[in-house]
């Protein structure tokens, strides 16, 4: 029984193989550096940069989290990604209203349940589908590089941080 199981799954990984069916990959890539938001103009460093190397295959989905994320007025914020092959999803604009976000996790994930608040709802620690352009930009693109988040703050006298952002891309 333990060697009919065996040759069983071994011929169903060699056919796998040999049909070129690839298999899907996720891997992690982060940065610490904080991103400093000011009260009104890009934010400082812009952009900030991760450099991903190594994977294979092309992207099939990407998930970018913001880590201790602090603003006065999220509203107020533009938060593009952009990858190596110059591809930008604005995923972010506009998103929550006055209310303080303070030391919380964004995850945009396009397949998540819900989308980001618009401007007069609060802005909270969560998963969302991104609000203009969905991560699905990147799909069938060559993932090794440096991507981009730019974060520009359009409005004057609020301000805020973002503590280390990440992505979680998966290839084939």
């Amino acid at each position: 029984m333990r060697r009919t199981l065996l040759i069983m799954s071994t011929m169903t990984l060699a056919l796998i193989l040999a049909s070129g069916v690839a298999m899907a990959v996720t891997t992690s890539f982060s940065t610490p550096r904080h991103i400093n938001i000011p009260e009104l103009g890009p934010a400082n460093p812009y952009p900030s940069t991760l450099q991903v190397s190594g994977l294979s295959g092309n992207v099939t989905d990407v998930n970018l989290t913001l880590k201790r994320f602090s603003h006065t007025w999220p509203g107020d914020l533009v938060v593009t990604l952009e990858d190596p092959s110059h591809n930008v999803s604005t995923v972010m604009s506009g998103n929550g209203n006055g209310t303080d976000i303070q030391n919380s996790t964004l995850v945009l994930d396009d397949e998540a349940t819900n989308t980001l608040p618009d401007s007069s709802n609060p802005l909270s620690a969560g998963t969302y589908k991104p609000s203009n352009n969905l991560l699905a930009a990147f799909d069938g693109y060559d993932p090794n590089g440096t991507w981009k988040l730019y974060v520009d703050d359009i409005s004057s006298y609020d301000r805020g941080k973002i503590g280390g952002w990440s992505l979680q891309i998966t290839t084939n």
